[in-house]
């Protein structure tokens, strides 16, 4: 678990996270394994953790920069106690407020609207998604607000 709002590195890493894709991350990968070192795992747990959840865990579902939030919202809150949690509320709402917050920006949480897959019109692109997880898992779990979106729709 990590003290929310209080990050050792106050810079933001958002716009930094779509290169990891364009290296073959996929979506998921791309957000989780910037911030991994800050939220205690190394960046190959990261990686290993979000290999299935691109493209939608890949059936163009929910988008995998959203997957990266909620396991972000794990790594940060859960005390990992298997038999009684303290924390599962505490995780629920952070993962609620971050998925809303996605959702209100994005227009949905769905890779396949995301991407425009049935309809032909992009909604949000990939970079700009991973960039909106970015800067959402900045501001809710590490408290950085300095970060600004840089990719367009």
């Amino acid at each position: 678990m990590i003290e929310l709002g209080k990050a050792s590195d106050t810079e933001s890493r958002a716009a930094k996270a779509p290169a990891r894709h364009d290296a073959k991350y996929n979506c998921s990968q791309s957000v989780h394994c910037t911030y991994a070192d800050l939220l205690g795992i190394s960046k190959e747990e990261a990686y290993i953790t979000a290999s299935a959840m691109g493209s939608g865990m890949t059936a163009f579902s929910t988008c995998g920069a959203v997957t990266a939030m909620a396991l972000a919202a794990g790594f940060a809150t859960c005390d990992g106690k298997l038999d009684q949690s303290e924390t599962k509320k505490t995780t629920t709402m952070l993962t609620r407020a971050m998925i809303a917050e996605f959702l209100e920006k994005n227009g949905s949480l769905l890779c396949r609207e995301l991407k425009g897959i049935d309809t032909g019109t992009v909604m949000s692109s990939c970079d700009k998604c991973i960039e909106d997880a970015s800067l959402i898992i900045e501001k809710h779990i590490l408290g950085i607000t300095s970060g600004k979106p840089t990719v367009e729709k």
